[in-house]
């Protein structure tokens, strides 16, 4: 079942709500490493925010794609998927990486020297 009216703008919609979505989880990375002096979390937060700004301007710019072909159009965007999926990956063990040595901190205390940063 083809649907040429609103498919593009269904797509740009997905693509930019995603990108707020991933721009409000960098705003929380970041405020996180900051209170926290976590260099992973901030990391995280500049992957994160690159991505968002990728992602915002794919939805812009895919509402206005009219008569190019899909596979050009598609091949973009699976790209553009990939790189999110890793983006979302790492964030996610920078996270835990920086969670893990916190935890490892308060309760071990001298299993970590107190210069270590991550």
């Amino acid at each position: 079942m083809k649907d040429p009216g609103l498919q593009r703008e269904r797509t740009s919609l997905a693509w930019t709500r995603t990108g707020f979505v991933m721009a409000l989880v960098a705003l929380l990375s970041l405020r996180s490493g900051l209170a926290h002096m976590s260099l992973s979390q901030l990391l995280a937060a500049a992957l994160m925010s690159g991505t968002a700004g990728l992602l915002l301007y794919r939805g812009h710019q895919r509402s206005r794609y009219n008569g190019i072909r899909d596979e050009v159009v598609a091949m973009a965007g699976r790209h553009l998927a990939a790189l999110t999926s890793l983006v979302v990956l790492t964030a996610a063990l920078l996270h835990v990486a920086s969670s893990l040595l916190r935890l490892m901190r308060y309760y071990g205390g001298d299993l970590i020297p107190e210069n270590w940063t991550v």
